[in-house]
């Protein structure tokens, strides 16, 4: 009788079991049509879903954080919940049939709602992304055109101007037109022409005369007048005599009233030609005019000037404010410097340098002592680089001839040292190893103990 009281109770026991299991079950199954039917609900936007990450319970696979993360662009109509454990896409569970198609899926971002504004703008600046890409004709000409319109009026606007800053004070006398010719640092002078005009008041004022004009002899190289030893005496040789007599008729017979001087510049305290770019010169003018035998002061100015020395920018100044003209004396001072867009295109090439050998630096650190792969022809680049660093340097517009200006101890010099031993370091490479693939620390232990190696094979 106990036999029978036990094995009575086993089976009310397996009854209770199998029947908590079904209530398990249908409890599941009512979770998922719930899940389905929620599904099915039409919605304005589209919602972000993380991946499913199914749950066992009994027979139902019910996902333990959300739906997937592959929303259709359309209509929820074509939403695929998930499904129990057997059925998939283009099955059928609960009489409805599931199909989506690869061209309507759109994949979002999980979590693309929390990020709020941030969410938002990855969204559309990948949507603005895809239309670039598919419009890549009107980006390219857009670009081309961009460049041009930016560049050229960039370029004309920091193109060098010519000597001037010249004032005509109107007096009669002699009036001088300067053009610029060049200016030589490296010998210490600037070549300027000079043009005389005289009005009709001076042709009234100075009838039959002879007008002599003198430049300051020690501002002037030796050769633009010869003279004795220096002195600070008054110059005895007039650099141009205007005879009046000949130039008042106006009837070309007469030689052409120019001549060129050769006027020594001299450079301020820190700022030689070892500065370039930011190298800065000045000369001074000090002329005067004198009629010989005749107490009668003839003004002499500079009325006009113009000319241009390639890559310097020239200012013509007064020693003293309105000091320039004082009776028959001229006397002003020229600034010469660097054009701006030589400076800046100083800099320029070398920051370019630079950024090019701190790249280099970085694959041969990454190559060399780091094991990273890369290509064979990469590695041969440093070795070119070195040459094109010297051509690069020859390309600075009026740059002392060879080596010793600032711009060569603070960008040339040092980054040809550390290109040179870039270069070393990154063919020697190839006597240890392959470097277009990694290097492992098993490889590294194999190489340094090549003893203890041993084949795996069975």
């Amino acid at each position: 009788m106990s036999v029978a009281h036990s094995a009575d109770q086993g089976g009310r026991q397996a009854r209770r079991r199998t029947l908590m299991q079904t209530e398990s079950q249908l409890a599941a199954g009512e979770e998922a049509q719930h899940l389905l039917s929620s599904a099915q609900k039409p919605s304005d936007h589209d919602t972000s879903f993380s991946t499913v990450q199914p749950t066992s319970h009994g027979d139902v696979a019910l996902p333990a954080h959300s739906v997937s993360s592959v929303v259709p662009a359309g209509t929820a109509d074509h939403v695929c919940p998930p499904f129990p454990t057997g059925f998939g896409e283009g099955e059928s569970f609960n009489g409805r049939q599931c199909s989506i198609s690869d061209s309507e899926n759109l994949t979002l971002n999980p979590g693309m709602e929390g990020r709020g504004v941030l969410g938002r703008i990855q969204v559309n600046g990948e949507k603005i992304l895809r239309q670039l890409k598919a419009h890549w004709i009107l980006v390219c000409f857009a670009s081309v055109v961009a460049s041009l319109v930016i560049s050229i009026p960039i370029g004309w606007a920091l193109r060098l101007r010519p000597f001037q800053d010249a004032a005509d004070t109107g007096e009669p006398g002699l009036a001088l037109h300067a053009t610029l010719i060049s200016v030589d640092p490296g010998t210490g002078s600037m070549t300027i022409d000079w043009g005389v005009n005289v009005g009709l008041h001076s042709c009234q004022d100075y009838p039959n005369a002879t007008i002599n004009l003198y430049f300051d002899q020690n501002l002037l190289r030796s050769s633009s007048c010869e003279s004795g030893s220096p002195s600070n005496n008054r110059p005895s040789v007039p650099v141009f005599s205007m005879n009046m007599t000949e130039e008042c008729p106006w009837d070309y017979y007469g030689d052409s009233a120019y001549f060129r001087t050769d006027i020594a510049i001299g450079s301020l305290p820190g700022s030689t030609v070892q500065s370039y770019p930011f190298d800065v010169y000045y000369a001074d003018i000090s002329m005067y005019t004198e009629i010989p035998n005749n107490s009668t002061l003839v003004p002499v100015s500079i009325t006009r000037t113009g000319g241009i020395a390639v890559g310097y920018s020239t200012i013509l100044t007064d020693l003293e404010p309105g000091t320039s003209v004082i009776g028959n004396t001229f006397k002003s001072k020229l600034t010469i410097t660097r054009g701006l867009v030589i400076r800046l295109y100083s800099v320029l090439i070398v920051l370019a340098i630079w950024l090019v050998t701190l790249a280099f630096l970085a694959t041969c650190v990454a190559v060399v002592f780091l094991g990273r792969p890369t290509s064979a022809a990469v590695l041969a680049l440093p070795v070119g680089t070195l040459f094109a660093f010297t051509q690069l340097r020859s390309t600075l517009p009026g740059a002392p001839a060879g080596f010793g200006a600032d711009i060569d101890f603070v960008g040339i010099l040092p980054c040809l040292t550390i290109i040179t031993f870039c270069s070393v370091l990154m063919i020697l490479v190839f006597l240890y190893r392959n470097p277009e693939s990694w290097r492992t620390s098993e490889d590294k232990d194999q190489e340094k103990y090549p003893s203890n190696s041993f084949s795996s094979e069975c």
